[in-house]
């Protein structure tokens, strides 16, 4: 019997260029559950890096951390 390996899908892995960037986060803002967002949004993350992220954005890293983990987007929502 041969084994076959599998590997968890990461999204992230084919965020490769600006304009697949775009379109998932297009599909993203289009989705009516607007946890799929915050979950495109930390995903942009991992597949830029969160450094480079950082000094695009002019934010600091733990800054960002704190705004995309799982109760940062309940934070960001109730200071608007």
């Amino acid at each position: 019997m041969m084994i076959t390996k599998t590997k968890m899908f990461d999204v992230a892995e084919f965020l490769e260029d600006e304009e697949t960037i775009a379109e998932y986060l297009n599909m993203a803002l289009e989705d009516p559950n607007p946890e799929m967002l915050l979950l495109a949004v930390r995903n942009i993350a991992r597949a830029c890096g969160m450094t480079q992220l950082a000094r695009d954005t002019g934010l600091g890293r733990k800054n960002l951390y704190k705004a995309i983990s799982e109760g940062g987007w309940n934070r960001v929502i109730n200071r608007v």
